[in-house]
């Protein structure tokens, strides 16, 4: 259909990074970054951070449990030996630190109490972090224990909020302290990188960032310290976050396209930081949930499309690092310049880029409810499912479609022979099978989420409206509270009820008993019926 798209400036930062020869430019090796860069990269995509991450080897004292500490004090004590002791790993050339050392992290538990799961299928609200800091947030907690109003759920779970702000700060200071003492024996690049990331580490994440470069490293400490204590969340809409400080420091002449792709660079090694890691289950994507969506329109319905938009892409294309899955909000406004980009990097292979119809999504957020101005502003949840970041609790139910079907043909063990006087007839009884079954779904198990008795004051500090509920993620303080029937076999359920209504209702080639005991059968008797189905396009 026409498409009506959203020009790029010429001249512009984007169009010095869109213009490129689709063809010629596959024939040659990217070459962009710096080589020590490129050597960082392959050192992460190597394994060799991975091999060196070991289980914990702290716990909580026995006497702590003296006191009879409730599950979130539990939680906050094991999140305060997590800051002082996991081992810290800061490399020469780094632009970006912070690392995720230790193996529960990895395997989705939180150290000092592996038998707790971490929390995943989310996507928490960094953008409240990076606009307020620690500081703001370790604000709003005091106000909102000042205030009142709150059950001893609720003040026990703000007090545990506290100190996993505190525990943060610690491992913050720990860093610190560490790059000072390697300051006076380091090589004079070495020591140039090394202040560098000592100017931004000591403001943030404690204080809101002032820079492109305070901002990387504001998030991906936030997000490094959650993945450190067992949670996965995604990181969401990346180009929106970040955006708005690269064009100021571009615009004030604080660094160049170049500097700020290097920067870009170093935050993707980061995320590569487990590549290669032993899990015995598995992470289903195999990367660990930590998504970014890039461009769609923000919240009064303007393109997100910005320089950062193009500079990851340009990494991806690079590096190669898919650990990072990258999903792109599309719609009629789209730019050329971004969908070829997409397109050139998608013909790399690998599944690195999803795209997403942001029109659709939009239009259903909204029937379901949602405020227009929330649902512009989805992402993905540390997996694929849609969600509002910042503001859901995510669980999902996985089901399977042909069942409700089988019984509604009369398969299944012990339904009875099925007959109905038209396709029509058929097709509502087995809507109304499928429709109890998905009440089902939803109302089934507690009200929040599967894992309800999981403490999470770390994560619930970064999803409105927790703290001023005084509720955790797992017991109902997020804004919204989703859990999702995932429907297996729709393809085959759907081929299934078309051939159906071809053989028996159009074409008449057996009775729906007939097709029914075929089926049972297994065919045997009826090669004909078989061929027949075989045949229908």
């Amino acid at each position: 259909h026409a498409r009506s798209r959203g020009a790029v400036e010429p001249g512009s930062a984007m169009s010095s990074l869109a213009e490129r020869d689709f063809g010629a430019r596959r024939e040659r090796p990217i070459r962009r970054l710096s080589a020590q860069t490129r050597d960082l990269a392959a050192r992460a995509l190597s394994g060799e951070h991975s091999r060196a991450m070991k289980f914990a080897d702290f716990g909580i004292a026995p006497e702590f449990y003296l006191t009879l500490p409730t599950p979130n004090a539990q939680y906050a004590e094991a999140v305060r030996l997590i800051a002082e002791r996991a081992p810290l790993r800061v490399l020469p050339g780094e632009k970006i630190v912070g690392a995720a050392t230790l193996l529960e992290a990895a395997h989705h538990r939180v150290p000092a109490l592996p038998a707790w799961p971490g929390t995943s299928h989310t996507t928490i609200g960094f953008e409240r972090v990076l606009r307020n800091g620690y500081r703001g947030l370790r604000a709003d907690v005091r106000a909102r224990l000042q205030r009142g109003g709150l059950d001893a759920d609720g003040r026990d779970l703000l007090e545990a909020m506290l100190r996993c702000l505190e525990a943060a700060e610690v491992w913050r200071q720990r860093h610190v302290a560490l790059i000072e003492e390697r300051l006076p024996d380091a090589a004079p690049q070495d020591a140039a990188e090394y202040r560098a990331v000592l100017d931004a580490l000591r403001r943030v994440p404690e204080d809101p960032p002032r820079t492109f470069r305070e901002a990387l490293q504001a998030l991906w400490f936030v997000f490094g310290f959650q993945r450190l204590c067992g949670n996965w969340s995604g990181i969401g809409r990346f180009d929106k976050l970040l955006g708005p400080w690269l064009a100021r420091d571009l615009a004030e002449g604080r660094l160049t396209l170049d500097d700020a792709r290097e920067l870009v660079a170093h935050f993707w090694i980061k995320g590569a930081e487990w590549a290669g890691i032993a899990f015995a289950n598995g992470s289903g994507d195999a990367q660990f949930y930590q998504n970014i969506v890039l461009a769609g329109v923000d919240e009064a319905g303007r393109e997100v499309e910005n320089a950062l938009t193009h500079l990851v892409l340009d990494v991806v294309e690079e590096l190669r690092i898919s650990d990072f899955p990258i999903a792109v909000r599309l719609n009629v406004r789209t730019s050329e310049a971004l969908l070829r980009r997409v397109a050139e990097v998608q013909r790399l292979g690998g599944g690195i880029v999803a795209v997403y119809n942001e029109e659709r999504v939009i239009e259903n957020l909204v029937r379901f409810g949602y405020p227009l101005e929330e649902a512009r502003d989805f992402a993905n949840d540390g997996c694929w499912e849609v969600i509002i970041p910042g503001r859901t609790a995510f669980s999902y139910h996985p089901f399977d479609v042909m069942l409700p079907l089988q019984e509604t043909l009369g398969l299944a063990p012990g339904s009875p022979p099925a007959e109905y006087a038209d396709f029509e007839s058929l097709y509502a009884a087995f809507r109304a099978r499928l429709a109890k079954q998905v009440t089902d779904v939803v109302n089934s198990g507690p009200p929040a989420l599967w894992n309800r008795g999981t403490p999470a004051p770390l994560l619930s500090l970064f999803v409105e409206d927790c703290i001023e509920r005084g509720r955790a993620y797992h017991d109902g303080g997020p804004r919204y509270t989703v859990r999702a029937p995932h429907a297996g076999g729709l393809p085959d359920a759907a081929n299934s009820l078309l051939a159906v209504r071809a053989l028996v209702f159009e074409q008449k080639a057996a009775t729906l008993a007939e097709f029914a005991l075929a089926l049972r059968n297994n065919w045997e008797g009826r090669e004909d019926l078989r061929r027949r189905a075989l045949a229908l396009d």
